[in-house]
C-alpha cells in the first residue's frame, strides 16, 4: 500500500519530509523547489509556491487509488492511527499528516529553526502548514478531520474543507470525526454540517463505504 505517516520521517530534514523514493507521491519537484527558496523574501513568492503544488500533475497512483487524508493535531496521533486503520480495512490507502507545527513536539521544525538561527515567524509557519496540506490534498481523494478538544487551537480545518476536490456545497469526500464524549454538537463550527459528521467508528466505516 502507498501510505504516508508524518512521524515516520521526523528524523529527516524538513525539505525531505516527503521522501523522494516514494515515487507515487505527486508534487515532489514543486515541494523541493519551494523549500530551496524558503524563507521567502516576498510573500507573493510563497503564494506562487502553493499554487505550484495545487496545480501539480497527480501521479497515476494518486488518480487511481482512493486515499484518505487524516488531518489531526499532533496530540491526537493515536486517534489518527485508528482512523487510518479503519480506512485500510475498507481498501483505502491513507495519508496521516498534522495541521500544527509546534517546535516543542516537532523535531523537524526545531532543526529548521536552528538552521535559520531563529524561530519561525507566524507567516512562515502558516506557509509551511498550507504547503503540507496542499501536498496531502494533491495526493488524496478523501479528507477526514479529527475534531477533539485539541483541535480548538487550529484554524486549518476550514481551509481543508474549502479545498476538497468536488465543486459542490456538500461533498461526500470530506467528513469529520468528533469526540462527542468531550465536545457538544454546539461546540463544533457550523461549516462541519456541510459534510458528514461521524461520532463513532461505525459511522466512519459507513462514510468510507459510500
Amino acid at each position: 500500500m502507498n501510505d504516508f505517516k508524518w512521524f515516520d520521517f521526523e528524523s529527516y530534514p524538513f525539505a525531505e519530509r516527503f521522501p523522494g523514493n516514494f515515487s507515487w507521491i505527486a508534487g515532489l519537484p514543486e515541494w523541493d523547489a519551494g523549500l530551496r527558496r524558503f524563507p521567502f523574501n516576498n510573500p507573493d513568492d510563497a503564494l506562487i509556491w502553493l499554487d505550484a503544488i495545487r496545480t501539480a500533475r497527480p501521479t497515476q497512483s494518486a488518480m487511481l487509488c482512493p486515499r484518505v487524508f487524516v488531518s489531526h493535531r499532533q496530540s491526537d496521533k493515536d486517534v489518527a492511527l485508528r482512523v487510518a486503520y479503519l480506512s485500510w480495512s475498507k481498501g483505502f490507502d491513507f495519508w496521516i499528516d498534522v495541521i500544527d507545527l509546534d517546535p516543542a513536539r516537532n523535531a523537524q521544525v526545531r532543526r529548521l529553526e536552528a538552521s535559520l538561527g531563529r524561530p519561525l515567524n507566524y507567516l512562515e509557519k502558516s506557509i509551511l502548514i498550507a504547503a503540507i496540506i496542499e501536498m496531502a490534498l494533491l495526493n488524496c481523494t478523501h479528507v477526514i478531520a479529527l475534531m477533539t478538544v485539541n483541535t480548538a487551537g487550529s484554524q486549518w480545518v476550514p481551509y481543508e474543507y474549502g479545498r476538497v476536490k468536488e465543486a459542490r456545497i456538500r461533498s461526500s469526500r470530506v467528513a469529520c470525526w468528533w469526540d462527542s464524549t468531550a465536545l457538544r454538537l454546539g461546540d463544533l463550527p457550523e461549516y462541519l454540517h456541510l459534510s458528514q459528521m461521524n461520532k463513532n467508528e461505525a459511522e466512519i466505516l459507513d462514510w468510507l463505504q459510500d
